[in-house]
């Protein structure tokens, strides 16, 4: 947290538009410190501790110049997941009484609308025909997008039978790819684990994974997953805040963990 809150600082500090005649490894950079930024957002919702770092309240301005090497889905995606960790921070959700409660339910499901419609490359009915993992994992980070929205709004998007038609089809999904080195979808869809048939198909991808050379450590991602699991197993019948569940599991890590 300390050194993006440095990198951001610095390149707020600059001229962007000098940074960007150095060449697009510049582009990269900004790339970088976006998807970390937009992810440290989320990861920040839950992990409550003496000393919680704090990043602007709002991305730092230079996200909206729209430059960026990502596939167009995927920066699309990253600036509504931004946009909704921001809006559904637990200080945000305006009490039941008030009178912006329409406006905050109206922007949710604006959003909903949003990322269901960002346009994504087709996947073959086919379970035999071989695509790419690249699409698969744009199409498993539009649901767990879903999943997350659903789930941190509380209710107020109110649709189970659709949100569980997104979790069965990112399943679908794990099942087909070969890696996946993007913890996000992983950490979402994973918590919506609840047979051991399930569970296994994550850690299989996280297996597959980490045998590849340039592989993040998933730790922390095997040990949150295994505590939320726990969690439900033992209070299964009994309703979990999902806010309050994954809170409860991410305050115990020591550092702030990304989902990168």
């Amino acid at each position: 947290m300390g050194f993006l809150r440095g990198v951001e600082t610095v390149i707020n500090a600059s001229s962007i538009k000098k940074l960007l005649q150095l060449g697009s490894d510049v582009v990269v950079l900004l790339d970088w410190v976006h998807y970390y930024d937009v992810l440290a957002r989320f990861s920040l919702q839950y992990w409550e501790r003496e000393g919680t770092p704090e990043l602007p309240s709002t991305p730092t301005n230079f996200f909206g110049l729209q430059i960026s090497i990502l596939p167009p889905p995927i920066f699309s995606m990253l600036d509504l997941l931004s946009q909704s960790c921001v809006t559904i921070s637990s200080s945000a959700i305006p009490p039941q009484a008030s009178d912006s409660v329409e406006d905050y339910k109206g922007f949710l499901k604006v959003t909903d609308w949003r990322i269901r419609t960002v346009p994504m490359p087709k996947i073959p009915d086919d379970d035999n025909h071989v695509l790419d993992d690249a699409t698969l994992v744009m199409h498993l980070y539009q649901l767990a997008m879903l999943v997350f929205l659903s789930r941190r709004s509380e209710g107020v998007i109110d649709q189970p039978i659709r949100t569980q038609q997104y979790i069965d089809k990112a399943f679908a999904i794990f099942s087909r790819l070969r890696f996946c080195r993007q913890q996000f979808p992983i950490h979402v869809i994973g918590c919506e684990a609840r047979t051991d048939e399930q569970r296994a198909v994550v850690l299989d991808v996280i297996s597959r994974t980490e045998k590849m050379s340039s592989s993040r450590s998933f730790n922390y991602c095997k040990r949150i997953l295994q505590a939320v699991w726990a969690q439900y197993d033992l209070r299964e019948g009994n309703n979990i805040r999902y806010c309050d569940m994954l809170t409860s599991v991410i305050s115990h890590c020591m550092i702030v963990p990304a989902f990168v």
